[in-house]
């Protein structure tokens, strides 16, 4: 007689890949540790909640721009930072956006030769878009992983009318 046990093909690729992703989040909405699974197949997962000793949540990062979930709003708070636009300083006040997969960046916009008041929100990194962090939202989890700015740099430029002459 064998001890073998024959499983789904799906049951077993979701073991293996639960016990290969899993997630620990130190968090102040938690009073003792909670594990979550999330997906299937070569998706799943298990988010583990550990509660916070300090009633903070745990953070790598806490300089300018830095990017938290708020579980209770459902919303990713931003602190605020400073902003370099082709010469002129700024600040950025703190904000909040609706998680979303992709880049978070801080944007502006020149027309007319002034600078629009600077925003956060996703969109894809360039001359009028910092970015600050990746953001990647999957089976009722939110992974950010912050991009440390001390200053964030926005740059726009046009070939000179004269140099063309």
């Amino acid at each position: 007689m064998s001890d073998s046990v024959w499983i789904k093909k799906l049951w077993r690729d979701t073991v293996w890949a639960m016990l290969h992703n899993i997630r620990i989040q130190v968090s102040k909405d938690v009073t003792r540790p909670v594990a979550t699974p999330f997906g299937v197949g070569t998706a799943a997962g298990i988010n583990i909640q550990l509660p916070s000793e300090t009633g903070e949540e745990a953070s790598s990062y806490s300089g300018p721009f830095a990017v938290r979930y708020d579980s209770g709003s459902k919303k990713l708070r931003i602190g605020a930072g400073w902003l370099f636009c082709n010469g002129v300083f700024g600040s950025v006040p703190a904000g909040s956006v609706a998680p979303a997969n992709g880049i978070l960046c801080v944007t502006a916009e020149l027309a007319d030769g002034e600078w629009s008041k600077p925003e956060i929100k996703f969109a894809d990194p360039s001359g009028t878009a910092h970015p600050i962090a990746r953001v990647a939202v999957a089976g009722g989890s939110v992974v950010i992983t912050q991009f440390p700015v001390t200053v964030a740099q926005l740059m726009t430029v046009k070939q000179c009318i004269l140099a063309e002459v």
